[in-house]
């Protein structure tokens, strides 16, 4: 070793400059090389978690406005069933129903000469009630009659209109309606237990 030192001290200063400058390059190049290989391993993860949670993001983003979007939806809906309550309570109150039924009948000038409420229908979202329903009056005053009753409050669907025995009396033709009358009111949790009871 101490003839190596001898040899490199003999030589001329700008040689070993040289000599020095060309050992600590290689010595960096061999660390930069074998220290970069990690870091650009390590830059790549970063690079990859990077792009993982742009993903994520993206997919929140998504699912928050699908949210936003149900919530609104949701409210919406609440709005018209809130609206639309009046038209279908929470009870049938058939005496209060036939009371209606009999103040359109005065004043469309029909007579009520029959009226049968049958049993109620559990359906999906709503329970039916079907009244059959009997009326004595003119073509027009029936009409009226059946025009008013379907502008009441409360929604009622009209099925299985039959006229007959047409009479004339008082310069009018007079004729018997039947018909059915199906009124709604919403459908309560427990009777919703019920049905899954019954499955």
């Amino acid at each position: 070793m101490g003839e190596y030192l001898d040899r490199f001290n003999s030589v001329s200063d700008s040689y070993k400059a040289f000599a020095i400058f060309a050992i600590a390059l290689i010595i960096g190049l061999v660390n930069y090389f074998l220290g970069f290989s990690p870091l650009k391993d390590e830059y790549n993860v970063l690079l990859e978690k990077r792009s993982s949670l742009e993903k994520k993001k993206v997919e929140y983003d998504a699912k928050s406005k699908t949210l936003e979007m149900d919530r609104r939806i949701n409210r919406e809906i609440n709005r018209m069933l809130n609206e639309k309550k009046g038209r279908l309570p929470d009870t049938t109150d058939i005496e209060k129903v036939i009371a209606v039924l009999g103040r359109k009948a005065e004043q469309a000038a029909v007579r009520i000469i029959d009226i049968k409420p049958k049993k109620e229908e559990i359906k999906e979202l709503y329970v039916e009630k079907t009244i059959e329903l009997s009326v004595i009056g003119s073509f027009h005053e029936t009409l009226n009659f059946l025009y008013m009753v379907s502008k009441t409050e409360r929604i009622v669907n009209m099925d299985d209109i039959i006229m007959s025995d047409p009479v004339y009396k008082n310069q009018k033709a007079v004729v018997k309606s039947n018909l059915t009358l199906k009124v709604y009111r919403f459908k309560k949790i427990t009777e919703e237990k019920k049905e899954k009871v019954k499955k």
